[in-house]
């Protein structure tokens, strides 16, 4: 449990790190959809710990570029606390598949992301999730 944890019991860093573990065990046991639908989540909420971070409370969205709209305009301030964490993953991140092409509803469709693409963009959310929650982690952020 992180120290962000909010009084409803939502932890955006937390629950980051449990899905990073299972889309990893979805994606090693043949599951592609749920080991990339997992993935979204992972960086969903690696950009919702930093909005919160820098916010002080929590922002409900789904939408990955609208959260990454968001972050670059915190990080953009001169008081950013947070804009060295994310401006670390911003380039990467905003290239991603992953950024491009996932939504929550993907939760409704059948067979949709191959193996292979699922192991994209497992790859981009650890990339993401080392960048942003291991880094804010090191630095005793979270």
């Amino acid at each position: 449990m992180s120290h962000l944890r909010q009084g409803n019991g939502d932890d955006y860093p937390e629950a980051a790190g449990r899905h990073m573990q299972d889309s990893g065990a979805l994606l090693a046991g043949g599951r592609p959809d749920g080991a990339a639908y997992l993935a979204g989540y992972v960086v969903e909420c690696a950009l919702k710990t930093l909005i919160q971070l820098e916010t002080g409370r929590p922002r409900y969205s789904h939408d990955l570029s609208g959260l990454c709209d968001v972050l670059d305009t915190l990080a953009a301030q001169a008081s950013s606390r947070t804009g060295r964490y994310y401006l670390g993953a911003q380039v990467r991140l905003r290239a991603t598949n992953i950024l491009n092409h996932w939504v929550p509803e993907q939760r409704y469709r059948g067979p949709a992301v191959s193996s292979a693409e699922a192991a994209t963009w497992h790859r981009e959310a650890a990339d993401a999730y080392g960048r942003i929650i291991g880094q804010l982690n090191l630095a005793g952020v979270v």
